[in-house]
């Protein structure tokens, strides 16, 4: 599942659940929207650098999920 700007319902309310748990402020709306697309980017800039596009896919939640259980 690819989540992006646009996107709505519960898989965009649990990754922005779990963006927030991992330290970013950021609110459970389930809606894709800029703020959440920021933090996206913020959070592959530190984790995942080697695509930076503010764009929720796989690799993206997979390392977010990895992260939170470290």
């Amino acid at each position: 599942l690819i989540l992006a700007r646009g996107a709505t319902g519960a898989p965009v309310r649990a990754l922005q659940e779990k963006l927030g748990r991992f330290g970013f402020g950021l609110e459970a709306t389930g809606e894709y929207d800029a703020a959440t697309e920021a933090t996206v980017a913020a959070f592959q800039r530190r984790w995942r650098p080697a695509r930076i596009d503010g764009i929720a896919d796989p690799a993206t939640v997979a390392t977010l999920g990895a992260r939170l259980n470290a």
